[in-house]
């Protein structure tokens, strides 16, 4: 990730870390225990943090979440049909509430059909 700091826009660098955290939850998404990810999702965010500080000539965590603010959000213009529209891009936490796989229920089907053999 120590690349990401070099990217010309700090949008691009929150875009970049939620790409990894909706990466991170899909693939974790069928564990029955999401709530072992809020320790890796708080690490993220304390990176994101701290590349912002070391962007933006800071010192700590602290300081960039002082900044801007603990959902790390970012705002930035787009220009669209001549006028200028202000939006924002923050830090996305993923929400993995139950394992997609393990859901009560979920395979109450017959599932003779994944035990067919792939040969012709």
């Amino acid at each position: 990730m120590n690349k990401w700091i070099f990217l010309p826009e700090d949008l691009e660098v929150v875009k970049k870390f939620n790409a990894v955290m909706r990466g991170v939850a899909n693939y974790y998404s069928g564990s029955e225990y999401p709530s072992a990810l809020y320790e890796l999702w708080k690490l993220l965010r304390r990176s994101l943090a701290l590349t912002f500080a070391y962007r933006h000539k800071k010192r700590t965590t602290k300081s960039g979440f002082k900044k801007w603010g603990k959902d790390l959000v970012i705002g930035y213009e787009v220009e669209r049909r001549g006028k200028k529209e202000n939006r924002s891009v923050k830090f996305e936490i993923p929400d993995i509430s139950y394992g997609k796989f393990k859901r009560p229920g979920s395979f109450k089907e017959n599932l003779s059909w994944l035990m067919l053999s792939t040969k012709p």
